[in-house]
């Protein structure tokens, strides 16, 4: 079984990565970077990780981690779809 901590550290370094590999074919950098935010617990937990302005990704213990929301934030801004 995977850290829970070392498991968000993962996903945020894969889409840290994935971010700043757009910005280097001519995208810019959005204002705030990236967030990753961590709630609730046992198989209620979510961890989101955002890329402001971008996109946001929210991955759910009760889906096996797998990605129950994702949102994009250049054409949805308030993210409602």
């Amino acid at each position: 079984m995977t850290n829970p901590s070392l498991t968000q550290k993962i996903l945020f370094t894969l889409l840290l990565s994935l971010s700043l590999a757009g910005t280097a074919h001519g995208q810019r950098s959005p204002v705030g970077g990236m967030r990753l935010i961590d709630s609730r617990s046992g198989l209620k937990r979510k961890v989101t990780v955002e890329s402001v302005g971008l996109f946001r990704l929210v991955f759910e213990a009760a889906d096996n981690w797998g990605i129950s929301q994702w949102y994009d934030l250049v054409n949805d801004g308030s993210a409602k779809t």
